[in-house]
């Protein structure tokens, strides 16, 4: 048995590598871009711990049981476009009031939205 499995196991791991290879220019070219991205937001007080501090509201799976959810446009290296953020909170005696208070303490997630460029993705608008 240990000869039918050693080839496909090799196998797999070879179309991996080139799979990964293929597309390793896209998603450097991608993570960089969310960098770029998280920086612009931290810059506009849209993430972070001193981020903009707006009215929770309840919230739905998988993000979290309340929601902070702030939207605008930004510019992110030379692209504009809008942006949807949203902090998700969890945990114990959780509320709108408590959030809005601390609204770090909880702090779960963040769910981030960027509308790119015409042709990025146009099936989804671009999202």
């Amino acid at each position: 048995m240990k000869k039918f499995i050693l080839p496909f196991t090799l196998g797999l791991l070879v179309w991996t590598s080139s799979a990964q290879a293929d597309g390793h220019a896209k998603e450097t070219k991608d993570v960089t871009f969310a960098k770029q991205l998280w920086e612009t937001m931290k810059q506009h007080k849209l993430v972070g711990s001193d981020r903009i501090n707006v009215q929770p509201l309840k919230g739905n799976e998988p993000h979290g049981s309340i929601q902070q959810v702030v939207g605008t446009k930004i510019t992110v290296n030379g692209q504009t476009g809008k942006v949807v953020v949203k902090a998700n909170h969890g945990g114990k005696d959780m509320s709108n009031q408590n959030v809005y208070s601390n609204p770090n303490k909880n702090l779960a997630a963040y769910t981030i939205m960027f509308q790119r460029e015409k042709g990025y993705d146009s099936a989804n608008q671009n999202w």
